[in-house]
């Protein structure tokens, strides 16, 4: 769990270091007032590790201005990103979109995923790409329990 921490905070900071932002006009999300922000990765940046991909990827960040949480991201690769070993490849011009929901009051989940790619797997099989899913019914339930100490 240490480990996983660690590396997520370690890509976090990548992203922040590793990056240009620019802010752009002010855009609402399903209504709601967002900073609209330009992320453009500075070429000669060290990315490692899993963030590596990073260098790859270009896109703009909507911002919720009440919450400061982002609300969607619209991505494309600049570059082929190559994963598994080479196995899978993403074409230069994959774009992905993900909108998030803020439910409840209380958390953030998907509401849209949209990607669109040019992929090739295991050397051989290529495919054009397009996938959505649309995420709705976002319910809160809660759970009765009762802990109970069995005698010996």
């Amino acid at each position: 769990m240490e480990k996983e921490l660690r590396e997520e905070r370690e890509f976090r900071e990548q992203f922040v270091s590793g990056f240009n932002f620019q802010l752009l006009e002010d855009q609402p999300v399903d209504g709601k007032p967002c900073y609209r922000i330009r992320a453009e990765p500075k070429p000669s940046f060290p990315f490692k590790g899993e963030a590596k991909v990073l260098a790859k990827v270009k896109g703009d960040i909507w911002v919720d201005k009440e919450h400061y949480q982002w609300t969607k991201v619209e991505a494309e690769t600049i570059d082929t990103i190559t994963a598994m070993a080479g196995l899978l490849r993403l074409a230069k011009g994959t774009t992905f979109k993900v909108t998030r929901t803020l439910v409840n009051n209380e958390v953030w989940f998907p509401s849209h995923i949209e990607v669109q790619a040019n992929a090739r797997a295991a050397l051989f099989l290529t495919a054009a790409v397009e996938v959505e899913m649309l995420f709705s019914g976002f319910k809160k339930y809660s759970v009765d329990s009762k802990v109970t100490i069995a005698e010996q």
